[in-house]
């Protein structure tokens, strides 16, 4: 029988996406190895056109820890080595009830709790997640990595780009969101640019320039979107890592989430934009409905015509 690793990661888009980088980089270097997959139902299709991976296993998110434990019994008993990249109860009992050896990634998610709370522990909380994916390989098979640009994200390559800017102005909380999307749009559109909307939301906004997809795209179709784009625009959200997987150059707004939360778009060709000024940020690990503060001054306080000038010296740049 050959060798077989088993990679987990079981949610969401962003996170699963950046586990691609380590996968195609040991993929390189253990060729000798079919890699597995483990993930949530409705995930399948992020890594499903990764050649490297060659079976996808999924389980529903509502199945009961009965069926868990079958489900491992099933279908987890005869990998070298699991990689857990999630770790969370469910890849706990991994650790019980297979008998494979297993190495988890460091969450620090007490951590980044002090942090967000008492601002503890920044400066071990400076690894990127991408690296801390690594750190859980590389402790039981070495894997040689020259700089962070080894472990970016591979989802879908287009060579020859678009002379379109997509814009994501989404975000799962509304602290995430950055309320002066719709002034940008126009701007860089009465500028000429072609501008491509996207996402799950309203957004209703006329312009000759302005393509609005808002609602109207498959998963696989805005992956598409995204790759053919010369710059995408968003929130911190899963289209910015579908972004950087598809190596288009990527800006970022960041409001009440940080850098040293660990997934911000760390590789060449991206940038974050964001109000530094504030020591209230960031109020939450994953962001909220509204702002704590009533002021929500780190989103309000980029104004459009900050943002527009950096896009022009970032366009310029890569």
């Amino acid at each position: 029988m050959g060798k077989k690793v088993l990679f987990v990661r079981f949610s969401s888009i962003g996170d699963i996406i950046l586990t691609t980088g380590v996968i195609n980089l040991f993929h390189k270097q253990y060729p000798e190895y079919e890699i597995h997959f483990l993930t949530a139902k409705g995930f399948e299709d992020l890594i499903a056109s990764r050649p490297e991976i060659k079976k996808i296993l999924s389980i529903d998110r509502k199945s009961s820890l009965f069926e868990y434990l079958k489900f491992i019994q099933d279908n987890i008993n005869d990998y070298d080595y699991i990689f857990d990249l999630h770790s969370n109860l469910r890849t706990f009992f991994l650790k019980i009830f297979s008998p494979s050896e297993i190495s988890s990634y460091k969450k620090d998610s007490f951590k980044r709790r002090m942090f967000v709370k008492f601002r503890l522990f920044k400066n071990s909380l400076e690894k990127h997640v991408v690296e801390k994916y690594y750190d859980a390989v590389n402790k039981i098979l070495p894997v040689e990595i020259d700089t962070i640009e080894d472990l970016r994200p591979t989802l879908k390559k287009i060579s020859q780009k678009e002379d379109t800017i997509v814009i994501h102005p989404f975000a799962s909380k509304k602290t995430k969101e950055w309320p002066h999307f719709d002034e940008l749009a126009i701007k860089l559109a009465d500028k000429g640019e072609k501008i491509t909307i996207v996402g799950n939301g309203n957004f209703n906004i006329k312009h000759k320039n302005i393509c609005d997809l808002t609602n109207k795209t498959t998963f696989t179709e805005l992956i598409t979107i995204i790759a053919k784009a010369k710059l995408l625009i968003t929130t911190d959200s899963g289209p910015m890592h579908i972004g950087i997987g598809c190596n288009t150059a990527t800006i970022a707004i960041f409001g009440s989430t940080t850098k040293e939360l660990g997934f911000y778009p760390i590789f060449e060709h991206s940038h974050v934009i964001e109000n530094n000024s504030l020591d209230c940020r960031p109020c939450h690990i994953h962001g909220l409905s509204k702002c704590p503060k009533k002021h929500f001054k780190c989103m309000m306080d980029i104004n459009a015509d900050e943002v527009y000038e950096k896009i022009k010296t970032f366009l310029r740049s890569i």
